[in-house]
């Protein structure tokens, strides 16, 4: 959830790059970009927005020409009390558009000459990340996603002020695996921006919230942004509550890891970090400004890129860099439009009821107001199904736990891609998926794919180095890569369904067979002899449910995590599955030792066999999503 890479779904999947002209056909248009204007684009949509998604406050602030246009709250910080949302008074936590912050702090050190972007992190650690791929991990790798971290989300939160993230530990402490090469693949880390605020540390010798405040929101006149967790004293009554449903309860302060997530800021100040970005105060070079913005690593040349952290994207024909963010309650997003000397930041203070983020349709009201441009033709290359790429099949995101329990959330979060037989694909995933109809999409270039509804998004598939097939849908932080055969999430789940389904129809049988057997007349003395196959079966069921139960508690929870009491049922959950084999395997030889005569062999073997398969089958998917693997990770 934190640090998503997406600037809102219409954006990110738009087309890559814009025309040099469209700057010129949008101006007439941006020059109506007024404050009244922005008043009655905002008013006519945030207030029913926050409304319908049941969301308590928004804020949001428009930068022009070196100057704040626009800067509005809507909606309650506290909707208990009613306190009505300030742009310059209320702070709301704003996610991964903390980490612009951290790649500021860094580029400063590199403009001091303290940070080389092409040297190894390790000379500026008290700590090792291990040798891997035979290519060391840089700075440069770090700020655009490409260091080979696999995902994980132990570290992410704290539950008491006690606990708040200490930078050393979260770095040092829980080195994710690396599962690419430095430099190949996108993979949104994390992990990636807390190891260069630890960097930024050691190299200033200033804790990394003092050296933020100090150097990049003191110099801003930022007064009301901080990376202190939990707030002190002075900003304490300014901060806006977080809430899940507007309707709901205020949720307590969420304590983030702090380079990657941990700010929290007002609409005002952050108007003010965006006329910094766009040529106003200076905190660094325009060289330096400019480097950040420009792309460095994209999946492909037509695809939207990644900068020194920045994101680059394109929407009506204009060029845009940004980012977004979101905690567990808040949401916020940055966006400029450096050509237009324009920018717009807008944070709620709820999660609401919506499906993804609340500030794509106003981000799309406003582009399509203040830079209206047609999309392009692009003429269609459908062909017939017969002569498509072999492009079918399961993917998995390379933004993925691999060697931590996350990786069961890649394997059930797979896309599948499938051929139409009007030369079109569908793309969908089995869970999660919308219940309005897929979508399909054309071909209109050697592997640049466009939906057919008029929504300017694009897939681009290609081959990686292996020959495998992977694709893009837009964002530069993250890569679909074809799933194996036993990564399948039809396969996983089909032995998942195998398993409990044959070990709650054992243990289901056995009351069954009884009442039959009583009703009969008959005893129930040869029922023993199936005593031990259906206590296995009963022993793989009470594991599922265990894991279920376990599952849904992080899902709903997991700001709560890591915690004492989720990590020693873990490892029980993992002492159960170790030994899960061995007991079947027990119980199946007492009962051929005791009751082998009285039994009817087929029945029993056959019995027997379903179990043992069940039994398997948990077996392989516990170790499939490594919670075989002590001690556990997540």
């Amino acid at each position: 959830m934190l640090g998503r890479l997406l600037l809102c779904g219409a954006l990110l999947m738009a087309p890559a790059w814009a025309s040099s002209a469209a700057a010129a056909t949008a101006r007439p248009a941006l020059e109506r970009m007024t404050s009244a204007d922005l008043a009655s684009l905002f008013d006519a949509i945030i207030p029913a927005q926050l409304a319908h998604n049941d969301i308590a406050g928004a804020a949001v602030a428009v930068v022009r020409d070196g100057r704040v246009v626009f800067a509005k709250g809507y909606g309650y910080a506290d909707a208990a009390s009613r306190k009505p949302v300030s742009a310059s008074d209320t702070l709301f936590r704003i996610g991964s558009v903390s980490k612009l912050f951290t790649w500021t702090a860094v580029m400063q050190l590199v403009e001091q000459g303290k940070i080389d972007l092409s040297a190894d992190v390790n000379q500026y650690l008290d700590f090792r990340i291990p040798d891997a791929f035979g290519k060391p991990v840089t700075m440069r790798h770090l700020m655009t996603h490409t260091a080979g971290f696999e995902d994980a989300y132990q570290g992410l939160w704290r539950q008491r002020p006690d606990q708040s993230p200490y930078l050393r530990l979260d770095t040092a402490m829980r080195v994710p695996q690396r599962i690419f090469a430095p430099g190949t693949v996108a993979a949104y880390s994390n992990y990636g921006a807390a190891l260069a605020g630890y960097i930024v540390q050691r190299v200033s010798g200033e804790p990394f919230d003092a050296y933020v405040e100090r150097h990049i929101t003191g110099r801003l006149g930022m007064s009301r942004t901080t990376f202190l967790q939990p707030l002190p004293g002075a900003l304490a009554p300014h901060m806006s509550s977080g809430y899940r449903l507007g309707s709901g309860g205020a949720k307590p302060f969420e304590l983030m890891l702090s380079p990657a997530g941990g700010a929290s800021a007002t609409a005002t100040d952050m108007a003010r970090f965006m006329l910094a970005n766009l040529g106003g105060a200076r905190i660094l070079d325009p060289g330096t400004t400019a480097l950040m913005h420009s792309p460095q690593h994209a999946f492909d040349g037509r695809d939207n890129a990644v900068g020194l952290g920045w994101t680059n994207l394109a929407r009506n024909g204009q060029r845009l860099i940004g980012h977004d963010g979101a905690t567990l309650y808040f949401h916020a997003n940055l966006v400029l439009v450096p050509a237009a000397g324009t920018g717009i930041f807008i944070a709620y203070n709820s999660s609401g009821n919506g499906a993804g983020g609340a500030s794509g349709p106003v981000l799309r009201a406003f582009f399509e107001r203040y830079f209206p441009h047609p999309p392009p033709a692009r003429p269609s290359l459908s062909m017939p199904a017969s002569a498509m790429p072999d492009i079918a099949g399961s993917y998995m995101p390379s933004r993925r736990g691999q060697s931590n329990l996350a990786y069961l959330a890649a394997l059930l979060g797979q896309t599948r891609v499938s051929a139409n037989r009007d030369g079109t694909i569908r793309v969908e995933r089995l869970l999660g998926q919308s219940r309005q109809p897929p979508i399909a999409w054309r071909q209109t270039a050697p592997g640049y794919w466009e939906d057919n509804a008029g929504l300017r998004r694009h897939l681009i598939f290609k081959r990686d180095s292996s020959g495998q097939w992977q694709f893009s849908d837009g964002n530069p932080g993250n890569v679909q890569q074809r799933a194996a055969w036993y990564q399948d999430q039809r396969v996983v789940m089909g032995l998942a369904v195998l398993s409990i389904g044959v070990s709650a129809l054992s243990v289901a049988a056995w009351p069954v067979a009884a009442w039959r057997r009583r009703r009969a007349g008959r005893g129930t003395g040869k029922l023993a002899a199936h005593a031990p196959i259906h206590a296995a079966a009963a022993i793989t069921l009470s594991m599922w449910g265990a894991a279920a139960a376990l599952a849904v508690a992080a899902a709903t929870h997991i700001e709560r995590l890591p915690s004492a009491w989720f990590d020693t049922s873990l490892q029980v959950l993992q002492v159960a599955g170790w030994l899960s084999p061995l007991i079947l395997g027990g119980l199946a030889w007492r009962w051929k030792r005791l009751h082998g005569k009285q039994a009817q062999p087929a029945t029993v073997l056959v019995h027997l066999g379903l179990v043992y398969m069940a039994a398997l089958a948990s077996l392989w998917l516990a170790y499939q999503v490594n919670l075989l693997t002590f001690p556990p990770g997540y």
